[in-house]
């Protein structure tokens, strides 16, 4: 499978990513090759084969959600570079253009 000029345009809109042409022509080349690969995997006979693991045996590592309070929540505030009602702002994550 090959991207188009298109594609690579809008998955790039979609990361947030700008790309220059040359970049748009190497990535459209290096998810091309990923696609083959996929397909080549996909392809693989899997039908006489058997899965020798049992899910039994995996249990849940992660741990409950705590609240807890902060100690010195004012001088917290106060050493903040800016705060608006008592919230302390700080930069966006991600470009919103």
């Amino acid at each position: 499978m090959s991207f188009t000029s298109q594609d690579i345009d809008h998955l790039s809109r979609l990361a947030g990513i700008r790309l220059t042409a040359g970049e748009k022509e190497k990535f459209s080349s290096q998810l091309s090759s990923v696609l083959e690969y996929v397909k080549k995997i996909q392809d693989i006979d899997t039908s006489g084969d058997h899965v020798d693991f049992h899910l039994e045996k995996f249990h849940d590592v992660t741990e409950k959600d705590q609240v807890r309070p902060y100690g010195d929540a004012e001088k917290m505030i106060e050493a903040a570079p800016e705060v608006r009602d008592r919230l302390i702002r700080v930069p966006p994550v991600k470009d919103a253009s």
